[in-house]
């Protein structure tokens, strides 16, 4: 599955998580520096042990940080529907 992830501006550090609907970390893909204006990351439906995660709903739980400045995000994600 593709995951796009949009920075307003370059330089801006992004720590992206898998998240299930109890609220349980299933996958980090831990932290990414963005020299642009975004990225895009491909998440194979595995969990952070390798193994294939449950047919539903995930959310993806993004935290852009620069200096003082964060924002933060979430997106759902269908995985096998």
């Amino acid at each position: 599955m593709e995951i796009n992830i949009k920075s307003p501006a370059p330089d801006y550090y992004a720590k992206i998580e898998i998240i299930n609907i109890m609220g349980q970390e299933i996958y980090d893909f831990g932290g990414v520096k963005l020299l642009g204006n975004g990225l895009k990351l491909i998440w194979e439906g595995q969990d952070k042990w390798g193994n294939r995660v449950n047919n539903g709903h995930y959310f993806i739980r993004v935290e852009l940080v620069k200096g003082d400045e964060k924002i933060r995000e979430t997106k759902t994600i269908a995985v096998g529907e």
